[in-house]
């Protein structure tokens, strides 16, 4: 039970109170419909935040970007978007409660005071991976496809897209085991038959070829399956996508979100958007060539942690990499000149070393 408390008009509420219990409720709705302001009472000064309405429930949730003003050990605290991009996004782009997450999904990408103001197929991929824990590698693990794509499927359990949630239409193939093809073929005959719910798919991306429309991608696990990529389509990923993407030279190994249509031919589909997110052969969302960071840092015996950009904003400063502690997370950062936010980045790291707080920093 969570001992956080909130100001509400002068007087200390138990926040599970406020959630959970009917009084509660009629509290946080005479002071949405005042405006009041909450302010969370980890400090002696109080930190503000908000209350949001989804349906005849209401919730608090903190300010974008304000994690790092709450108490170590409230658990609004965070990083400030320096772990996670998750928390970089506007009012409205996703919405917790609980264990839950409400996006609001667009092909495109706009910003609002540097923060996106909806969930990009970029984004909703990187959160599946993020909650699925596809972004903690911890020390001598080599994990495969056959126990990522559980976690996978749990994690669409939770998350709502446009108020659809998504296990009930993303397929998440299991390993395809040659000496298992009529069972396979016989589970996935219902899910991909036209008609049916399906409009997501993600899987490790096999290949991208060039077609005479577009493109042709192929996703491991799915060998039956063909996808296809107008050209307008990948142009407009290309310049959208928050990790570089050349159609002609895709990533050796990658995880890739596609949403989809039925085509013509059965086992053929139209992407209507799709992201490719770059990994090692293990999934891990990066390879050792940060100057040789992630092996320093897995040599400490500790899991590391690799932030998920989503859909924050070119500028916005995250680390490279984060040293799983006992009971905190320890950035670790690579500065280059040559980067487009260096110096935000660099700023952001000696700040951290400035005030004696945990920091890795190696400069090139």
């Amino acid at each position: 039970m969570s001992k956080q408390c909130i100001l509400l008009n002068n007087e200390t509420h138990r926040l599970d109170w406020l959630l959970t219990d009917p009084r509660g409720q009629l509290v946080l709705q005479d002071a949405y419909n005042m405006g009041t302001v909450p302010r969370c009472q980890c400090k002696a000064s109080g930190v503000e935040m908000y209350i949001a309405r989804r349906g005849s429930s209401y919730y608090l949730a903190k300010l974008p970007d304000s994690g790092f003003l709450h108490a170590s050990d409230c658990p609004s605290a965070s990083e400030g978007g320096m772990m996670s991009g998750l928390e970089t996004y506007a009012h409205g782009a996703v919405l917790k409660v609980g264990t839950e997450f409400a996006v609001t999904y667009t092909e495109t990408r706009q910003f609002m005071d540097g923060m996106a103001t909806s969930v990009t197929c970029d984004g909703l991929l990187d959160l599946l991976m993020e909650q699925a824990g596809m972004n903690i590698r911890c020390p001598d693990e080599q994990p495969g496809w056959n126990g990522l794509y559980q976690k996978l499927r749990e994690a669409s359990g939770n998350v709502l897209v446009n108020g659809a949630l998504l296990e009930n239409c993303m397929l998440v193939p299991e390993y395809f085991d040659r000496n298992r093809v009529g069972e396979i073929d016989a589970y996935l005959e219902p899910i991909i038959a036209v008609g049916s719910p399906l409009i997501w798919v993600c899987a490790p991306l096999k290949l991208i070829a060039s077609s005479k429309y577009g493109w042709q991608i192929k996703l491991k696990h799915l060998p039956r399956l063909v996808f296809w990529v107008t050209a307008q389509v990948a142009r407009r990923v290309v310049l959208r996508s928050s990790s570089p993407l050349d159609m002609r030279n895709p990533p050796e190994t990658a995880m890739c979100l596609m949403a989809i249509k039925h085509g013509r031919d059965h086992g053929s589909f139209t992407v209507t958007d799709f992201a490719v997110r770059p990994t090692d052969a293990w999934f891990y969302p990066a390879r050792d060539d940060i100057g040789g960071l992630l092996s320093f840092l897995l040599g400490q015996r500790a899991p590391v942690i690799r932030p998920m950009r989503y859909d924050s904003h070119p500028d916005h400063p995250m680390a490279d990499f984060g040293l799983i502690k006992a009971e905190s997370i320890t950035p670790a950062f690579r500065l280059s000149r040559s980067e487009a936010n260096y110096i935000e980045r660099r700023r952001r790291a000696y700040l951290m070393k400035r005030n004696n707080a945990d920091v890795y920093i190696v400069e090139v």
